[in-house]
C-alpha cells in the first residue's frame, strides 16, 4: 500500500513539474508569439522554442521581423537567425535596409547581412551604402571590398575629422556598371548616393541636345566637361558660354542653367543630388 502511495505521490510531482515547466515556456513565449501574429508574421510557437535552444534570442528576431513587416520588407526568419548565429546583429541589419529602401540601388538582404559582419552601421554608424554588398577581396591586402557595381570600399574610419556620415575609408565606383537616370539634362549615372552621406554626390552626365533649363534652391552644382560636341554651350542665367574639353564651371543655387548641345561630363553636386530639388520657370514647379 505504502509503495503504490509512494509511486502515486512520485508521479503527481512529475506532473506537477511537467505542468510548471508548461506554464513557464507558455508564459515565455505565447506574449512573443501572440505579438508576432498580431503584426503579420508567421512565425511557429515551437519556433521560439528552438531559438532559444539554439541560444538565439527570439525577442530580437521577432521585433526585428516586425519592425522589416511594417516597412514592406521580405526577409525570412530563418535568414535573420541564420545572420544571430553567425554572430551579426539582426537589429543593425533590418534597420539598415528600411533606412536604404527606395535608394537608387536597393540593398538586398544578403548585402545588408554580409556588410554587418563586416562591422559597418555599428557602434552608432550610419547605414551601410546601398551600393555595399560587403564582400571582401581575400587578395587584397588593404582590406578593400567590392560591391555589385565594382566600387570598392575601404575599411571603417572611425577617427575621421567631422561628421560626414561617410564611415569608409574611401570609396571607389565604376560609373559604367551604375545604371542611367533620365534628368533634365539627358541620362546619368549617380554615385555616392548611400544614406547618411552629407558632403556630395558625384554624376557621370550624357547631355542631349533638349536639355532643360533648371535650377536648384539648395544643391551647387561643379560641371567638368569630359567631351563636347560642336558648338557646345553653357546657359547661365540665359547667357550661352562656349566649353569645350578640360573646363569646368561652378553654378550655385537660384542659377538658371541648361547645357545645349551633345556632350559628356562630370557633376559634382554638393550636398548630395536630391530630386526634390530640381525646379523649373514654368509655375515654379519641379
Amino acid at each position: 500500500m505504502n509503495t503504490i502511495s509512494g509511486t502515486v505521490l512520485f508521479l503527481l510531482i512529475v506532473a506537477a513539474l511537467l505542468m510548471l515547466a508548461l506554464t513557464a515556456v507558455i508564459f515565455k513565449f505565447g506574449s512573443l508569439w501572440i505579438q508576432a501574429q498580431l503584426s503579420g508574421v508567421p512565425i511557429n510557437f515551437f519556433e521560439l522554442i528552438a531559438m532559444h535552444l539554439r541560444r538565439c534570442n527570439p525577442d530580437v528576431v521577432v521585433s526585428a521581423l516586425i519592425a522589416a513587416k511594417k516597412a514592406g520588407l521580405d526577409i525570412t526568419c530563418d535568414r535573420l537567425q541564420a545572420h544571430a548565429l553567425a554572430g551579426g546583429n539582426v537589429t543593425n541589419v533590418v534597420q539598415t535596409l528600411i533606412a536604404a529602401k527606395g535608394a537608387a540601388h536597393a540593398l538586398s538582404v544578403d548585402g545588408a547581412c554580409a556588410a554587418d559582419l563586416a562591422g559597418y552601421g555599428r557602434e552608432g554608424a550610419q547605414p551601410v551604402s546601398d551600393y555595399d554588398t560587403g564582400k571582401s577581396d581575400p587578395d587584397d591586402p588593404m582590406g578593400r571590398r567590392e560591391d555589385r557595381h565594382g566600387m570598392s570600399r575601404g575599411p571603417g574610419a572611425k577617427d575621421q575629422p567631422g561628421d560626414t556620415g561617410l564611415r569608409a575609408a574611401f570609396e571607389i565606383v565604376d560609373f559604367n556598371a551604375v545604371p542611367g537616370t533620365p534628368c533634365p539634362c539627358g541620362t546619368s549615372r549617380r554615385a555616392f548616393l548611400q544614406p547618411g552621406n552629407t558632403v556630395a554626390s558625384v554624376h557621370r552626365v550624357d547631355i542631349s541636345v533638349d536639355a532643360k533649363a533648371h535650377y536648384h534652391k539648395h544643391m551647387t552644382e561643379i560641371y567638368y566637361f569630359l567631351e563636347c560636341g560642336p558648338g557646345a554651350t553653357i546657359e547661365l542665367n540665359g547667357t550661352p558660354h562656349p566649353v569645350k574639353p578640360g573646363m569646368a564651371v561652378l553654378i550655385r543655387p537660384g542659377t538658371r542653367h541648361r547645357a545645349v548641345g551633345r556632350m559628356k561630363i562630370l557633376n559634382v553636386v554638393i550636398p548630395p543630388f536630391d530630386k526634390a530639388d530640381e525646379w523649373f520657370d514654368s509655375n515654379d514647379e519641379r
